[in-house]
């Protein structure tokens, strides 16, 4: 059984980010750069919906593999603080990616 409330961070900043990408669709060129080299800048393109396929299914994926551990491994309970603050790193690092490429496509 899912926990809501100890998913309710990790779902608030998924909604936050999400929200953010939702409010600036129309500001958003069709294509956006996806990939950064340093010796030339960004050289590779995107649709912009793109974006939603960062963020929804990154997240959906982290948790359902978290779900699964927790379903599959007698030791998780141990580890329960490690995965929930770990939850949160991921789901902070694939909104994070998602809006970098979101404002770098606006530019």
């Amino acid at each position: 059984m899912i926990d809501l409330k100890k998913e309710l961070v990790p779902l608030s900043i998924l909604l936050v980010a999400l929200l953010i990408v939702l409010f600036n669709w129309s500001s958003v060129p069709d294509e956006i750069p996806m990939h950064y080299s340093i010796s030339s800048g960004f050289d590779n393109l995107k649709r912009k919906e793109y974006l939603l396929l960062i963020l929804v299914p990154g997240y959906l994926f982290f948790f359902f593999v978290d779900w699964y551990a927790k379903k599959t491994n007698d030791d998780y309970q141990k580890h329960a603080t490690f995965a929930y603050i770990f939850r949160i790193v991921v789901v902070l690092i694939i909104s994070a990616t998602t809006l970098f490429f979101l404002f770098n496509g606006m530019q």
